[in-house]
């Protein structure tokens, strides 16, 4: 065995480390950074304030107090009105005509109902379905 070639590749090997260790360290600090930002973004609809209350001792501290940009809305009721409701969003009409029968005939009257979703409803049928029908077809002549 040469031993110089050896000391050669040992050499190597301890630069590949180093070089190693400094990618790591780069990689480690990018993912930290990314970090930050994410948590940062997530956060910005937060507003932090101090609010101060003057008294007779002078401005007093209270707690932070974080305040949502805006409540969550309120679920959807999934009624005739809702179903018949033209800005009713499309995925709404069929979750209704899909799991609630007895609406479906008020998604029929719903004018943004389309051709796929009224061939659907066709097909399954339910509580006044036919006559829903019956009245948009008269309505069509």
């Amino acid at each position: 065995m040469n031993f110089t070639n050896h000391g050669r590749i040992g050499k190597h090997t301890s630069a590949a480390r180093q070089r190693i260790t400094h990618q790591q360290r780069q990689q480690t600090d990018r993912l930290s950074r990314v970090q930050s930002q994410t948590y940062q973004a997530k956060h910005a609809h937060y507003e932090h304030t101090d609010t101060h209350l003057g008294g007779s001792d002078g401005p007093q501290t209270i707690e932070t107090v974080r305040q949502f940009s805006a409540p969550p809305r309120p679920p959807q009721q999934l009624n005739a009105n809702l179903a018949s409701d033209p800005n009713t969003h499309i995925l709404v009409l069929w979750h209704i005509a899909q799991h609630i029968p007895r609406l479906r005939k008020w998604v029929i009257a719903n004018s943004t109902a389309d051709a796929q979703l009224l061939e659907y409803i066709a097909q399954q049928g339910g509580p006044g379905v036919e006559q829903a029908f019956e009245a948009l077809f008269s309505s069509m002549k």
